[in-house]
């Protein structure tokens, strides 16, 4: 048996090993928090893009919609059903307004246009358009014949609210917009 065992005195090197595992925790402790607030932010950006997708597709379905219904009168009613159809089962976005207008030649708006608040979808009788803009672009009103046709433009206004809040606090402010021309019945 060794002198120092005997006397009770500690190996030599103990006290430094012990020290090395605690400070192995402490870096394990860092990395594993600083992965998980990535893991996390990658969460809320993915959700983001992939809302942000789904609201996309309902502009281009609503927009296909209103290109078909063209001068029916129950067309806006349709594009406001195609819109509440394909964004009805996101959580995480909030439809503020609905905006079916009269695009120039260059897609961009005219003041021909109904703007509805929210997601309504299409409520039976339906809903009439927010002011201060009444039945300014009424489907009658539209022109669907060839090679004048008028281009129907649908732009739906959203929040997103962040899931984690480790990206940013609070909401989302976004916008997205299809033009398509109108298609005549034949």
């Amino acid at each position: 048996m060794e002198a120092w065992e005997v006397a009770g005195i500690q190996q030599p090197g103990r006290d430094k090993r012990r020290l090395q595992r605690g400070q192995a925790l402490v870096e394990f402790a860092v990395i594993l928090s600083f992965l998980f607030l990535l893991l996390a932010g990658a969460l809320d950006l993915g959700s983001l893009l992939d809302n942000q997708l789904a609201i996309v597709y309902a502009t281009r379905q609503a927009a296909r919609t209103g290109a078909e219904e063209d001068t029916n009168a129950g067309a806006d009613c349709a594009v406001l059903g195609a819109v509440y159809a394909a964004t009805q089962n996101l959580n995480l976005v909030t439809i503020t307004r609905i905006v079916i207008y009269q695009a120039d030649p260059n897609g961009n708006p005219t003041s021909n246009e109904q703007v509805y608040a929210g997601n309504p979808g299409c409520p039976s009788p339906p809903t009439t358009p927010e002011a201060p803009n009444p039945a300014t672009w009424a489907p009658s009103t539209r022109v669907d014949t060839p090679p004048t046709e008028d281009s129907i433009g649908i732009e739906i206004d959203y929040t997103y609210n962040w899931q984690t809040a480790f990206i940013a606090a609070g909401s989302f402010q976004g916008t997205d917009r299809t033009v398509m021309k109108l298609n005549p019945v034949v």
